[in-house]
């Protein structure tokens, strides 16, 4: 269900993603590592699906590590409080790779999210820099 999406300029890649009725989109993105700390870009993805922000002590048990071939990423399963409609969601992972900043976002429905999320995982995963 992931088809190309609309890339250029900041957007290295894209994807729309669909299923049952529902759309999603990821996208690629690389930003100056100097000017892309974790804790505050995360905290920027929960305040657009409507979470409260996190402080450094909490950043690990709401993240976890995944590989994206020799390097390491952080990822972030993120779901808008209950009563929206759809309901947000992002997962998230950002990846530090010399003087970048590499920003894999999924944004959509929760729902799709949710069937989504091992897709996206593998994704992160097959992720290799030359």
């Amino acid at each position: 269900g992931w088809k190309p999406g609309r890339s250029g300029g900041m957007r290295k890649a894209a994807f729309n993603v669909s299923a049952d009725g529902e759309t999603g989109e990821v996208t690629v993105i690389d930003l100056a590592k100097d000017s892309s700390p974790l804790l505050p870009n995360i905290n920027r993805w929960r305040d657009q699906v409507k979470l409260k922000a996190i402080t450094d002590a909490d950043l690990s048990g709401n993240s976890e590590q995944l590989k994206a071939g020799d390097l390491e990423a952080t990822y972030v399963k993120l779901i808008g409080p209950e009563g929206e409609t759809p309901r947000p969601a992002i997962l998230g992972a950002i990846i530090y790779r010399d003087n970048l900043a590499w920003f894999v976002k999924f944004t959509g429905p929760a729902k799709l999210a949710e069937k989504e999320e091992a897709n996206f995982k593998e994704f992160v995963k097959s992720i290799r820099f030359e």
